[in-house]
């Protein structure tokens, strides 16, 4: 039985609502040398619906369409990332493959700009990586850049990460942005186990940040959809 049988009889279109609740799971299924892992996890701002709809999707995209017969197979949407492999991965910091994707734009005033940035992903990826256990390793915050334009920052790590391998990857993610976009109206970049984006839009579910800020026990849509996808042999 190969990868896309074991995949498909995981159901992953028929999950458990708690499952798509938290945004997060992981599996596996076999014996060797027939096992096959496999996890997805939403971005940490969507609905439940939006989720299990983002995860039913990109399962037929990837088993169905695009990567039928492969061992191992990962595909980024704006919204969710699902990932299947024939070795565990499973609580593990992994940064290749990887997709960076930037604005052709430069900002039109970037005296501050990067310490803007710094100090604004800075927080971010303190408040992703200090989550508690069993929660969403997600961040979204905004600050002033001019009296014109708002930067908007995201970060997210995998559930199953710990708190130090989060921050980690975050931080690894950062710098691979300050290579790529410096100065940029926009940048992302997307890891195995993390993403780090920020952009001059809202590039996030603001009411849900909102409301997450307002129910937490002390302080601490969206641009178009896109598809990225790596196929490993």
């Amino acid at each position: 039985m190969d990868c896309r049988q074991h995949l498909n009889k995981r159901e992953y279109l028929s999950l458990p609502s708690g499952v798509i609740c938290i945004g997060f799971f992981n599996a596996s299924e076999g014996r060797e040398p027939d096992d096959v892992y496999g996890l997805f996890f939403c971005r940490g701002d969507l609905s439940t619906d939006f989720c299990q709809n983002c995860v039913a999707n990109a399962t037929k995209d990837i088993v169905q369409r695009r990567c039928p017969t492969q061992m191992a197979a990962l595909i980024w949407y704006d919204e969710c990332f699902l990932r299947y492999s024939n070795k565990i991965m499973f609580s593990t910091m992994e940064r290749d493959p990887n997709y960076t994707l930037w604005n052709t734009q430069n900002v039109a005033v970037h005296a501050d700009f990067n310490r803007i940035l710094v100090d604004t992903i800075g927080t971010a990826v303190y408040q992703a990586a200090n989550m508690p256990a069993g929660a969403k390793k997600f961040a979204a915050t905004k600050a002033n850049y001019t009296m014109q334009d708002m930067l908007y920052v995201l970060v997210q790590c995998t559930p199953d990460l710990s708190s130090s391998d989060c921050h980690q990857c975050l931080l690894s993610a950062y710098s691979g942005l300050q290579v790529c976009c410096n100065e940029k109206r926009g940048g992302r970049i997307l890891y195995p186990s993390c993403i780090v984006n920020f952009e001059m839009y809202l590039n996030y579910n603001e009411t849900y940040v909102e409301e997450a800020a307002a129910l937490a026990p002390s302080p601490v849509p969206q641009g178009k959809s896109f598809i990225f996808f790596f196929v490993k042999a």
